[in-house]
């Protein structure tokens, strides 16, 4: 069973990593594709360009552009976290069912 072998191997805990331990401190390398999209981007867009940017937005929600207030606030207070819940039928539980190589049912 998978999780037998997890527990062996951990000395009991199913954990396979100590408590604030992480298992990969460095993250995710980043693929070549998006180093060369990062690249052209700033590339693109220096800092003293992105200034005038925001600096043509800000007087553009000052008299009163909607759109030019929408996207300073997005990029400077950050989106609304969004909740979803997600029911079964009806509103019902769903059910989860997960088979193991052998047959095994959770």
């Amino acid at each position: 069973m998978f999780w037998k072998k997890i527990i062996d191997n951990n000395a009991g805990s199913i954990m396979p990593f100590k408590k604030g331990q992480s298992g990969n401190p460095n993250g995710r390398a980043k693929k070549q594709r998006e180093v060369e999209y990062s690249t052209a981007i700033k590339s693109a867009c220096t800092p003293e360009r992105w200034l005038r940017i925001c600096e043509v937005a800000t007087s553009q929600a000052e008299r009163g552009d909607e759109k030019a207030r929408k996207w300073l606030s997005d990029n400077l207070v950050g989106l609304p976290v969004q909740k979803n819940e997600i029911t079964g039928a009806d509103g019902g539980n769903i059910k989860i069912s997960v088979k193991l190589k052998h047959g095994e049912e959770l």
